[in-house]
């Protein structure tokens, strides 16, 4: 748990999921929550995934769990997924204990937690404003996201830009090795959970050279969501440092993204 030392009355509320194998500590230092907590005001809370390495029925990411923790995205139900039910609950709490604005609750993730903060927001878009995901993304029916033998994403990308410049999802979809077949239509749309009613805002942040999870289920996802959307794309920083990880500016990002953003519209 993550509190500021100047809380606002009513301040946003942050999940932020770890990565398979991950622990709530690594959310914490992925997004560098405790300064970023202290710049936009919000509580922060970085829960455990339920699931411990004891097997699950393939989902997004795995075949089935092959080491480490991973996120419930194979049980569809809010009421029967376990992780969900948890989320819920630490909503609730959040509320009672600092007064959180239960309209201005934002999933985030990194990687496996990546893929759940959309499978969230989807899922209980009533009680999440929106979602910010770094190096995962969502997939459509003719493309699934789940990983090779080897351990890499299906479609990895080579389009390249400049150092710390940012990239389009136009530009992915331009690379010779974007797989067509995968762009969202009326007949192939995003898998379940897809949007609902009301679609969640999302902030989507990928290295286009991410040699993980590719940047194509970012660019998928964001074409699902539309106008909903806003993409942080890049292939490297100024530093070199790419491939599967987040963005250093990323919570900065999504916060400007968020803002003024609730649960209602």
């Amino acid at each position: 748990v993550v509190v500021p030392s100047s809380r606002p009355a009513n301040p946003p509320l942050v999940i932020a999921f770890h990565g398979t194998g991950g622990e709530p500590q690594n959310a914490v230092i992925d997004f560098d929550l405790v300064a970023k907590a202290e710049t936009h005001g919000f509580v922060a809370v970085a829960p455990r995934a339920g699931n411990r390495a004891a097997g699950h029925p393939p989902d997004v990411d795995h075949d089935s769990s092959v080491d480490g923790s991973s996120w419930n995205m194979w049980t569809s139900s809010p009421d029967t997924n376990e992780d969900l039910v948890y989320v819920r609950a630490l909503i609730e709490a959040a509320r009672r204990s600092w007064g959180a604005d239960t309209t201005r609750v934002y999933t985030v993730g990194f990687s496996n937690g990546a893929y759940f903060s959309y499978f969230v927001a989807a899922s209980m878009p009533d009680r999440i404003a929106g979602f910010a995901e770094a190096s995962g993304g969502w997939m459509t029916d003719a493309c699934p996201t789940r990983t090779d033998a080897d351990g890499a994403s299906l479609y990895l990308m080579t389009t390249t830009a400049a150092a710390g410049a940012d990239m389009t999802c136009a530009t992915i979809f331009a690379d010779p090795a974007f797989p067509t077949k995968c762009r969202v239509t009326a007949s192939n749309r995003l898998r379940p959970p897809a949007p609902g009613a009301r679609v969640p805002f999302g902030y989507l942040g990928h290295y286009s050279l991410d040699d993980t999870v590719s940047v194509v289920w970012s660019c998928l996802l964001a074409e699902g969501l539309g106008a909903r959307a806003q993409t942080k794309i890049r292939a490297r920083e100024v530093d070199g440092s790419t491939g599967h990880a987040v963005m250093p500016d990323f919570i900065d990002g999504a916060f400007k993204f968020f803002a003024g953003r609730t649960n209602t519209q």
